[in-house]
């Protein structure tokens, strides 16, 4: 018997187990920094979905803080028109009729032009705040689906390890096996 061979095939072997110990263990450092990917984005599509609730939240207060603006302005054209129908009639005007009452139509008219102005540009700052809104949860989704993705490479990562460890000691099988065989078998070859 020769232990040259048996000594080369245990060696063999001993390096076919190193190199599939050390692929598993790589395709588990994937895994965890995978994991770690997939935590950081959790934590971003969190972040976004508050900016979101903050942006809808906002919007609401447009919306509420224009309606306010608009009753104001509303009430302030009443109290013109009254001004104004007060003077008129002092001075001993009709204010059903002729230029008094053109004058009040006009200030009636501008005053709710300008209530709906308060009105359109609430609309138009809510309007920003929802599309503030919608693209924070677009992140917050894009994010959740980084950090699903990462998990799958990570999953992949191991596996893909696992497999090529068990085909690194399936490929040293036949030098190992022919190791061993040369180290049991007899010299005259019997």
């Amino acid at each position: 018997m020769c232990a040259v061979p048996g000594v080369m095939a245990v060696a063999a072997l001993a390096s076919a187990a190193v190199s599939a110990a050390g692929m598993v263990q790589q395709g588990q450092a994937q895994r965890r920094q995978a994991g770690y990917q997939t935590a950081m984005a959790e934590a971003n599509a969190a972040a976004a979905e508050q900016a979101a609730q903050a942006q809808d939240r906002a919007a609401e207060r447009a919306v509420e803080q224009g309606q306010v603006a608009e009753q104001r302005q509303r009430l302030l054209t009443a109290q013109a028109i009254s001004g104004q129908r007060a003077a008129l009639a002092a001075a001993g005007v009709q204010v059903d009729s002729g230029s008094a009452l053109d004058l009040t139509a006009d200030t009636a008219q501008a005053g709710e032009l300008d209530a709906l102005s308060r009105r359109q540009s609430a609309e138009e700052d809510a309007y920003q705040h929802r599309w503030q809104a919608y693209q924070a949860r677009t992140n917050a989704n894009a994010a959740l689906a980084q950090g699903t993705l990462a998990g799958m490479r990570g999953d992949a990562a191991v596996t893909g390890s696992l497999f090529s460890a068990g085909g690194s000691l399936l490929n040293r099988i036949p030098a190992v096996s022919r190791g061993f065989g040369k180290a049991w078998l007899p010299e005259d070859g019997s």
